[in-house]
């Protein structure tokens, strides 16, 4: 309407074309890979020249259990560091910095392949935890540096006397469903986690040719361990994945999955080796199974463990917009 335009609406407004350069996804991946090895190796060369000062035999103590430990460590802070940068900026990030973590790891592998490196467990199981450490490495990079947002203005309606209407009014209801679905399949995995970490372990064990082998018991009991956790996290994302709530659904999750395994172990002849594990880690093996202590350590510790899977698969997949508010978004590897 005529008294709705100002008279600044009349002047014409200079309009500017400036193309913006952003890096593509191979650039970004191969630039995050490249800052990985750099920073692992300036920190390698940090801790030889401490160890070097500190200790009369630095060789000795690169290969012992002190010395592998702070290896390992420099090795996931650099895949964290490199796969941070390379999807800042970016809608869907994690596709990036699970990408660097996969070069980062098969370069060190093939490295150490060519210098006669053992071919033990840790071999194998580093490059899955480098790419899943680069994944949350690039969700928190994305997270932190959002990628610049693209706006969609509903189409406006003019009526009357009245002020310009918008087509659409977003609700102020901000509530999230609970999807029980979700909650029921990923206390299920839980349950079934916990449950066959055992023999998933001593079948890849028994069949890969002695490629995968232990060399203690507590080795193995720790392997099984992580396998168990491995079930709870991915439990709990997937009860957590398109929801908008992830923390609530991990939480709920992690009490019914919990509980089911409680119940489980009270009850099976014997007790799954994950969660004899834990209750010896929590110094609890003395007391009774049905006492306060071991019920909330055993669901605690499940819970907690599946509140942070819920939060990693809300983070990683959020919930849709509305029909109208959709477009196609980048996907973070255009």
């Amino acid at each position: 309407m005529p008294h709705e335009v100002s008279q600044e609406a009349s002047e014409p407004v200079a309009e500017f074309d400036i193309p913006v350069s952003q890096p593509s996804a191979v650039a970004r991946v191969v630039f995050g890979t490249v800052l990985a090895l750099g920073t692992f190796l300036a920190s390698q060369a940090l801790i030889s020249g401490a160890t070097a000062l500190t200790s009369p035999n630095p060789a000795a103590w690169r290969t012992s259990p002190n010395g592998l430990i702070a290896i390992q460590v420099a090795q996931a802070l650099a895949v964290v560091f490199g796969a941070v940068i390379a999807a800042a900026g970016r809608s869907r990030g994690y596709w990036l910095g699970l990408t660097v973590g996969i070069l980062f790891a098969s370069l060190l592998a093939g490295h150490e392949f060519l210098n006669g490196a053992p071919r033990e467990v840790v071999f194998f199981a580093r490059p899955a935890v480098l790419a899943v450490l680069g994944m949350i490495g690039g969700a928190v990079g994305a997270m932190i540096w959002k990628a610049a947002p693209q706006f969609e203005l509903p189409v406006t309606q003019h009526g009357k006397q009245s002020s310009i209407c918008l087509a659409h009014r977003m609700s102020n209801d901000r509530k999230r469903p609970i999807s029980w679905l979700k909650i029921l399949a990923g206390a299920g995995l839980i349950v079934l986690g916990v449950v066959v970490a055992e023999p998933v372990r001593e079948y890849a064990q028994k069949y890969s040719g002695g490629v995968l082998r232990v060399e203690s018991r507590a080795q193995g009991e720790f392997i099984t361990f992580q396998l168990a956790v491995l079930a709870l996290i991915l439990g709990g994302a997937i009860a957590g994945a398109g929801t908008g709530a992830g923390i609530l659904h991990g939480l709920l999750t992690g009490l019914i999955g919990g509980t089911t395994v409680f119940a489980f172990s009270i009850t099976a002849p014997i007790t799954p080796l994950p969660i004899e594990f834990l209750i010896t880690k929590l110094q609890l093996d003395d007391v009774p199974f049905s006492d306060p202590g071991v019920v909330g350590g055993i669901v605690g510790c499940i819970a907690i463990i599946a509140i942070f899977g819920g939060w990693l698969g809300g983070a990683l997949f959020p919930p849709l917009a509305p029909e109208y508010m959709r477009r196609r978004a980048p996907m973070g590897m255009d």
